[in-house]
């Protein structure tokens, strides 16, 4: 049976609410002034309109509504709420001012709502309880301000785009209470846009597809994304921006990013996160792009586990990203401006299986770090791990112009934070570094074929220089120099030298041979400063190719040692300069009892001793002691209480210096010039 208005006026009951099992037809303008609760559909026609007429009165509908006039729930007091089977409006519908509109089911076309006319959402509430897959037809250019999907088996799909350019957006609130929102339309052609300028909190799914996609971008009251027990978010495949993340403690949360662009770009300043993910949740890159934009200091975590992007940059001038987990990419992290700090006191991890692109700052604190490759350029500045954490380089950049490993160009700032550098593959890689900047330790550990690392410019090594597999060696033609404060140790399997321009100066704190390592030595002059504890200043028990350069110990301003020893059987060209004649060197063979030297000797400061005075100096060349000085500063002594041999090419004895004879001297010439022979 069908109930039409015969005219204009307001529904009256005396019973407390209109109760009606008709379906009505409203063909006048009529108010009504209590509850009502039709069991049947409900339709305004045309130029009519029904209006509430009393504060707080509800309107149920078990039937489709279909507005052609106009449906105003809207008081300016205390508004009602309304709950119909369906929603179509053609014409105007005013939703109540704070209030909510639910509907249960669909029309007959598979529709819950269908919205082409004007709908004034007040500040209201849309609540989908649908349970079906069901099209949310929104082609009205006028926002939804809260949007609910609250039933198990719901699964509502916009049949267009929700961005609020041709059609509305949702201007407050998406919430997913329980079932899907799906941005494909159920011909599973389209993937609709959405817009939601609040928050969207989901318990139930969220699927994007390819859907350009703006969750809360810009909020900073609340969270752009909150992912509540139960809740999925799937990102699929579209561009998305985010203003931030949150997932709640307890239950089954995932997160999966779009495999696209994703940009957050806000932060919830309640707490200062722009990612803030309780312990449990699932968080999957989606194999996409991340950029973080917000213009503020901000936070990122995943309680108990790793933050894992897949690409990652960060791009907020004069602003800090402060991590409070460990962070991972699968791809390649890039600080375009502003500053990543791995949060000292926790220091956390940060493993990058790409590149790091440093044009801001990145502070590594006491961290353990990672990375294939690492480029600091424009301003950057990177802080690197101090002693407690770590930096492990484990090829080379992409896309680089050679095989850059670690370059950091003019004008950017390194500090080495007294930590260690470890660079490992087997890709050939190159450092670059800035012309006057130090390194502290390097660890050269390369495996796999015959790796070799190469320094593009002049190094610098404030601590130790280990090679325990690999090569370590100038780049190409360009001689380079190799200075090492501490201790430079080529274990077995390492190389240190070698290559087309292996003619420049070394200067190196000790230099330890091992079994197995290789030293091929420029064909300059390697200059040993220091000692290791043990009190040596070169132990050769590997392959030692002096390629006719020169070793010299001492520096002539600095002390190796009161008594420092060199373990090594053969040199090419030797010469000793220590601070004064009081620092004494004592050589050693590696094996047998025989010291050779294949060209000259030069003691120019300090005395060149034996260990042991029943060894023997086979000097092949001519022995210079002293360099011309007034007062004695250099001394061979070969004193002996047993039987010993000294071999010389050829002695020059200078006005400073002084020569101690064995038991036996074997030389083809003697020139003293104002020296002492003794």
């Amino acid at each position: 049976m069908t109930t039409t208005s015969t005219g204009a006026g307001e529904w009256n009951s005396v019973v407390g609410a209109y109760d009606i099992s008709d379906d009505v037809i409203i063909n006048h303008d009529v108010t009504y002034d209590d509850h009502i609760d039709m069991t049947g559909s409900l339709t305004i026609n045309a130029s009519k309109t029904l209006g509430e007429g009393a504060a707080s009165k509800n309107m149920t509908v078990d039937g489709d509504v279909t507005v052609n006039g106009v449906l105003d729930l809207d008081r300016s007091s205390s508004d009602g709420n309304a709950t119909f089977d369906s929603l179509t409006n053609n014409g105007t519908v005013h939703a109540p001012s704070h209030g909510t509109i639910t509907i249960l089911s669909e029309t007959g076309s598979g529709r819950c709502v269908d919205m082409v006319g004007t709908y004034n959402h007040n500040n209201g509430t849309l609540i989908i309880k649908t349970p079906a897959d069901t099209d949310l037809r929104w082609p009205s250019n006028d926002d939804i301000y809260n949007l609910t999907i609250n039933h198990a088996s719901a699964i509502v799909r916009p049949t267009g785009d929700m961005d609020g350019s041709s059609n509305g957006k949702i201007a407050g609130n998406l919430t997913i209470t329980a079932g899907t929102f799906n941005t494909l339309d159920s011909g599973g052609s389209t993937s609709h846009e959405l817009i939601v300028a609040g928050t969207t909190q989901v318990t139930g799914t969220l699927t994007c597809n390819s859907s350009t996609i703006s969750l809360g971008t810009g909020l900073t009251s609340g969270w752009g994304l909150d992912i509540q027990s139960g809740g999925t978010f799937t990102g699929g495949s579209g561009i998305h921006t985010i203003g931030s993340i949150f997932a709640a403690g307890g239950g089954t949360r995932t997160i999966t990013l779009s495999s696209g662009a994703t940009t957050i770009d806000s932060k919830n300043t309640g707490n200062g996160f722009t990612i803030n993910l309780a312990s449990g949740a699932t968080f999957n890159h989606g194999g996409g792009t991340v950029t973080m934009t917000y213009a503020g200091n901000t936070l990122i975590q995943l309680s108990g586990g790793t933050l894992a992007f897949n690409t990652f940059t960060y791009n907020a001038s004069g602003r800090t990203l402060e991590l409070r987990s460990p962070m991972s990419c699968a791809g390649n992290l890039t600080l375009t401006a502003g500053t990543l700090d791995t949060k000292s006191g926790t220091n956390h991890a940060l493993t990058v299986t790409g590149d790091v692109s440093v044009a801001g700052t990145l502070t590594c604190n006491s961290s353990t770090v990672q990375c294939r490759g690492m480029d600091v350029s424009g301003s950057g500045t990177l802080t690197a791990p101090d002693a407690s954490g770590s930096l492990t380089i484990t090829g080379t950049q992409t896309g680089s112009s050679g095989n850059d490993a670690f370059d950091t160009e003019s004008g950017t700032t390194f500090t080495h934070s007294s930590g260690t550098i470890t660079f490992t593959g087997n890709t050939n890689p190159q450092i670059r570094n800035r012309s006057g900047e130090s390194f502290n330790n390097i660890v050269i550990n390369t495996t796999g074929g015959t790796p070799i690392v190469e320094t593009q410019r002049d190094i610098a090594i404030a601590g130790t220089l280990t090679i325990v597999e690999g090569t370590f060696r100038s780049y190409g033609t360009n001689a380079r120099t190799i200075t090492v404060t501490g201790d430079v140790s080529v274990e077995d399997g390492g190389t240190l030298g070698g290559g087309s321009a292996n003619t420049a100066n070394h200067s190196f704190g000790s230099l330890t041979i091992a079994s197995g390592g290789t030293y091929l030595a420029t064909s300059g002059t390697t200059t040993i400063t220091s000692e290791t504890s043990g009190g040596f200043a070169m132990v050769d028990q590997g392959t030692f190719t002096h390629n006719n350069g020169t070793i010299q110990i001492g520096d002539g301003s600095t002390s190796v040692g009161s008594g420092t020893h060199t373990k090594v059987n053969t040199f090419y060209n030797l010469t000793v300069n220590m601070a004064s004649t009081t620092v004494i060197m004592l050589m050693r063979p590696n094996s047998g009892s025989t010291m050779t030297v294949l060209n000259n000797v030069k003691v120019q400061n300090g005395v060149l001793t034996k260990n042991s005075h029943t060894n023997t100096f086979d000097f092949k060349g001519l022995v210079t002691v002293g360099i011309g000085g007034g007062s004695l500063a250099a001394h061979i002594d070969s004193t002996t209480s047993g039987t010993a041999t000294d071999n010389f090419g050829a002695l020059t004895i200078l006005t400073d210096g002084k020569y101690t004879q064995p038991t036996t001297t074997n030389v083809s010439s003697i020139r003293n010039v104002g020296g002492t022979i003794a």
